[in-house]
């Protein structure tokens, strides 16, 4: 697993921040604490910017494979997440 090009363009566009923003406001609607939204975000972002569609989620060996990356590339994520965070908080702003 590797990040790809094409993969980084997307967690880094407006568009990508909007999904993820509607996709994680549906698990703060249930409770879900900050921390494990945190967790979810990586995962989110981390499968993305590999080039994988975020609609077909990894099953078995990929989940396990996804969590050894995210680990191992840490500050990359984290500097993904923070883009993905930032893009969201641009999105509130009045245009």
């Amino acid at each position: 697993m590797e990040f790809t090009d094409e993969g980084l363009r997307l967690v880094k566009s407006l568009k990508f921040a909007q999904a993820v923003d509607d996709y994680l406001s549906q698990w703060r609607e249930q409770g879900v604490s900050d921390s494990e939204l945190t967790k979810l975000l990586a995962a989110i972002v981390g499968w993305a910017a590999t080039g994988h569609t975020v609609n077909e989620p990894p099953a078995g060996k990929q989940s396990y494979e996804l969590t050894a990356f995210v680990l191992g590339h840490l500050d990359d994520v984290d500097s993904l997440c923070n883009i993905v965070g930032k893009n969201s908080l641009d999105l509130l702003r009045p245009h």
